[in-house]
């Protein structure tokens, strides 16, 4: 996720230092971007990943 879509739609469309995603062995989950200049963008990301995962299992 942080490589095949993150990446792309927050760093490099949205002008991010850097984003990622991580989860814990508690099956909480959780996204992060830095020095992020447009945090409105990158929230429509995060709401975006679960159609790209969807389309990326077919």
């Amino acid at each position: 996720m942080t490589f095949g879509y993150l990446w792309n739609a927050v760093r490099v469309q949205g002008g991010a230092y850097g984003t990622g995603m991580g989860a814990r062995l508690n099956g909480n989950l959780f996204s992060y971007s830095y020095r992020d200049p447009n945090l409105e963008n990158t929230r429509a990301a995060y709401c975006g990943m679960a159609d790209f995962l969807e389309e990326f299992v077919q």
